[in-house]
């Protein structure tokens, strides 16, 4: 709901024209249920929306300057900031799907744990098979280390 509520102001209603009818309080505050079907039916009907807009607009409305949301932004920095906010939330969203889950989504990986490293008579921690866990090592200049968790 907020990823919806968010292309549609920016998008739909700052660069499409439509009238700003956005009640982000509530997409923060629906408790549902709401099914994943109807969810993801609204997700691709607003997206859709906004692609048929951003496909339609001219190089000038590109540079022109809107006020959406308190700011004021070109075209371009609008349909850049409604990227940024869904690659983000989409982001989190998978990230705790992979947590809840335990298993690999097989599109992007997690590090892993043994049964030994997680604590004791916690049900919210899966287990998950070892392997390797990579990161940027602050010390080294950026440079990638990695670490093995077996």
């Amino acid at each position: 709901m907020h990823l919806c509520g968010n292309i549609r102001q920016w998008i739909i209603s700052g660069l499409g024209g439509e009238p700003d009818v956005r009640e982000r309080e509530k997409e923060f505050g629906e408790r549902g249920p709401i099914s994943r079907r109807m969810l993801i039916a609204q997700l691709k009907t607003t997206v859709g929306e906004a692609c048929e807009i951003i496909d339609g607009l001219q190089e000038e409305a590109l540079l022109q300057q809107f006020r959406i949301q308190g700011y004021d932004v070109s075209g371009l920095i609008a349909v850049l900031r409604v990227y940024e906010h869904f690659a983000y939330h989409a982001g989190q969203i998978m990230y705790v799907t992979k947590l809840k889950c335990g298993k690999d989504l097989r599109f992007t990986h997690l590090p892993v744990k043994k049964r030994s490293e997680l604590p004791e008579n916690d049900e919210r921690c899966p287990v998950m098979p070892t392997g390797a866990l990579r990161f940027e090592d602050p010390a080294a200049n950026g440079a990638l280390a990695s670490s093995v968790l077996a």
